[in-house]
């Protein structure tokens, strides 16, 4: 049996992102929308969900070297709302465009997000 460690997980980012280097995040994803050929753009609506998680300023340790964006806002985020790079954060009120989308998995099973925003 898998060691599941994502109520854990939720419950450190929400101590985390009581301090005071963390800010309020909403996940936005448009949704429905598309292209009509007589009408033209059909926009989407934006559809917010709230997250348990903490922008941060630094993540050395936590994803490779490699594969941290510079000028990117490391934030990290629980298991219970899945972040596509498709979407946005909003950070304090102030909308990100989603660079990068890493996780921490044991055994397959998404423990935490590791998501790097534009600054």
């Amino acid at each position: 049996m898998a060691l599941d460690l994502s109520a854990t997980a939720t419950r450190l980012l929400r101590k985390l992102a009581a301090t005071s280097e963390s800010d309020f995040l909403v996940r936005r994803r448009v949704v429905g929308g598309g292209y009509d050929p007589i009408n033209g753009d059909i926009p989407g609506t934006n559809e917010d969900t709230g997250l348990n998680g903490a922008a941060l300023k630094n993540i050395q340790g936590l994803i490779p070297d490699s594969r941290i964006i510079v000028d990117a806002q490391p934030i990290v985020i629980d298991n219970k709302v899945e972040v596509l790079t498709d979407d946005s954060i909003l950070v304090g009120g102030v909308d990100k465009s989603v660079l990068q989308v890493d996780t921490i998995n044991h055994a397959g099973t998404v423990q935490v997000y590791i998501v790097q925003v534009s600054i």
